[in-house]
């Protein structure tokens, strides 16, 4: 992928333009509330600017529900959480200022967006919202996103959404003793899942990451495709990998991950 066309799909990324034009309009500095987070005017003024897609005093039937709280606003919460995972704003003193040290950033499409993708895996409490049900990967939101990538190489760069739910829920379960739920208390948990997954795969189809060629199919873009590479050793297309499988010992149940790395420059016996 050349450069200019690393840049353009940067720059072009809807998650990372909201990114910018949050941190811009932070400017020098917002008064939070006394609870941390966003007034109720800035958010509204917010959802506007950024197009979040948020609905504020929802009306259903004849009844209207208020907002009471910016965190009730996922979209909001959501960019507002990529900007600080990714450094480019924080909360100091009761006010959310921006990183001096990362301002550069704003104007570099490419180091932004690497910086937003490598960020992603702690982007869980913003995306897996807290219920009745929490989801596995609400709990463990990095090994669940690990896993989706996972799938994403196993499929060869593609895959169903149904399948990347099935390879998330089952890396996720490995990890608990199951054995003491309830048939109901397992398909609330997948149901939550298997939703809280769709969201976090819309947020990478948002910033670039992946592609939805057709319903219900995703598929890794060059631009990941890339910045994976780069990050994990610059394994191109058609170069010789090797898959790895780690288990843990004395586990039960088990406790693995599957690793492909690059097989240059390693001897085989």
């Amino acid at each position: 992928m050349s450069e200019l066309a690393l840049a353009a799909d940067s720059a072009a990324a809807r998650a990372l333009t909201q990114v910018v034009a949050l941190t811009r309009w932070v400017g020098t500095g917002r008064k939070l509330t006394q609870t941390g987070r966003l007034t109720m005017a800035d958010a509204r003024e917010l959802v506007s600017l950024l197009e979040t897609g948020d609905e504020i005093d929802p009306a259903i039937g004849d009844r209207v529900f208020r907002t009471r709280t910016s965190e009730d606003l996922r979209g909001l919460t959501t960019v507002l959480a990529w900007a600080k995972a990714a450094g480019l704003i924080r909360v100091v003193h009761g006010r959310l200022v921006p990183v001096k040290k990362n301002a550069r950033l704003v104007d570099r499409p490419r180091e932004l967006w690497i910086a937003m993708f490598e960020a992603f895996d702690k982007l869980g409490e913003a995306i897996c919202p807290s219920g009745w049900y929490t989801s596995l990967l609400g709990h463990d939101f990095a090994n669940g996103i690990a896993a989706l990538f996972a799938s994403i190489a196993e499929g060869g760069g593609t895959i169903s959404v149904d399948d990347a739910n099935e390879w998330a829920w089952s890396a996720l379960a490995a990890r608990y003793r199951m054995h003491d739920a309830t048939a109901e208390q397992l398909r609330h948990g997948r149901i939550a899942t298997d939703r809280d997954l769709r969201y976090a795969i819309n947020e990478l189809i948002r910033l670039g990451a992946l592609a939805e060629d057709k319903p219900g199919r995703i598929r890794l873009t060059p631009l990941a495709d890339w910045a994976m590479r780069r990050r994990f050793g610059e394994v191109a297309s058609g170069d010789q990998v090797a898959q790895i499988k780690v288990t843990l010992l004395d586990t039960n149940p088990p406790v693995w991950r599957r690793l492909i790395v690059p097989r240059v420059g390693w001897h085989w016996a």
